[in-house]
């Protein structure tokens, strides 16, 4: 038991959120990406990416659930891995199964949130935005 505890480092558990929608701009380009999100709580959340996401600097991402909306929230890339190539069998599988990796293409981002970053705008409302968000993901 000791074992399970000292691996386990985060603070706050993450709370599955697939339902959660995300965008993510990054300063310089043009576009916007999106991604599938597997869980979230209010210092980050991991994500499914088609493109890895920079491993360098800032980025912003908009969050919606419901009627719920957070936009402009600064976020840096914490770890991100290929999770190589899938085959429609094992497509199949992954969506039979419930695991939100198995059979995926991609790569899995995990994002933490910088709400004290000089980057972000109006940093307390973000913070009570993103308690409010796992509150309501906690609810469902």
């Amino acid at each position: 038991m000791l074992h399970e505890l000292a691996t386990e480092r985060r603070l706050v558990e993450r709370i599955p959120a697939p339902e959660l929608s995300v965008k993510i701009k990054i300063p310089g380009k043009w576009s916007c990406s999106s991604g599938k999100v597997i869980d979230f709580n209010r210092h980050g959340l991991s994500l499914i990416c088609e493109q890895p996401l920079p491993v360098k600097g800032h980025f912003f991402l908009t969050l919606k659930y419901q009627d719920v909306f957070i936009q402009g929230l600064v976020g840096i890339l914490h770890n991100c891995r290929p999770l190589g190539t899938a085959s429609a069998a094992s497509k199949a599988d992954a969506a039979s199964s419930g695991d939100p990796e198995r059979g995926q293409e991609g790569y899995r981002c995990g994002v933490r949130f910088r709400p004290g970053s000089c980057h972000q705008f109006d940093c307390h409302q973000i913070r009570r935005d993103l308690k409010a968000l796992e509150l309501r993901l906690l609810d469902c």
